[in-house]
């Protein structure tokens, strides 16, 4: 047994072999190692003895065929019931927090891949100037995206905490009901309008 345990999460895509879903899925496990699996990189460890026993995965996932990226998502170390002061093993809530407390120029929300977040971070640390340009241009290209994204995550704060959705084929019971008939819509003289013309 090891003196730390850790509670690791990778995530990633997988195959599925279904054409008709463009052939990925994406999966999320979690398990437990220890001291010499963070000597070894969690990373590797798990997708050498966790991601290729495709028996495992295909019980969670029926149409795994096998993986196709990964990523650890977040690290715990459950001794300490803490994180892990590591940017590998940081997840995006505890990256943006640091970026916060520290007063860093990088806006979380133009990066939306964990992944992409920790790479702005390596970023800022070794190249700054090359860091704003790449910022500069993700605010250009994603910057009308972001405010819309937002405005959804306002909207709709369970997106951001799964615990928090409601089931998705559940209606609101407040949630007005639409008339698809004939009559349905609101203005119907005003043709012009509803085609743009």
């Amino acid at each position: 047994m090891t003196d730390q345990a850790y509670l690791v999460t990778c995530e990633g895509q997988y195959y599925t072999g279904d054409k008709s879903k463009n052939g990925f899925g994406r999966y999320s496990v979690t398990v437990e190692l220890g001291d010499e699996e963070k000597k070894a990189g969690f990373l590797s460890v798990i997708k050498r003895e966790v991601l290729s026993r495709t028996n495992v995965m295909q019980k969670q996932y029926p149409d795994w065929v096998k993986f196709r990226t990964h990523y650890i998502s977040n690290a715990v170390n459950k001794n300490k019931n803490a994180p892990l002061n590591d940017l590998s093993l940081m997840n995006r809530a505890q990256i943006v927090a640091y970026i916060n407390k520290k007063g860093l120029p990088i806006e979380p929300d133009l990066y939306l891949e964990v992944t992409d977040l920790r790479q702005a971070m390596k970023d800022y640390k070794t190249d700054k100037e090359s860091f704003e340009k790449v910022q500069e241009t993700r605010r250009t290209n994603y910057g009308p995206k972001m405010s819309i994204a937002r405005n959804v995550l306002a909207l709709n704060p369970w997106l951001a905490n799964v615990e928090l959705a409601p089931p998705l084929n559940t209606m609101a019971a407040d949630a007005p009901v639409v008339n698809h008939g004939i009559d349905a819509f609101d203005d119907d003289d005003d043709l012009a309008a509803l085609v743009g013309v």
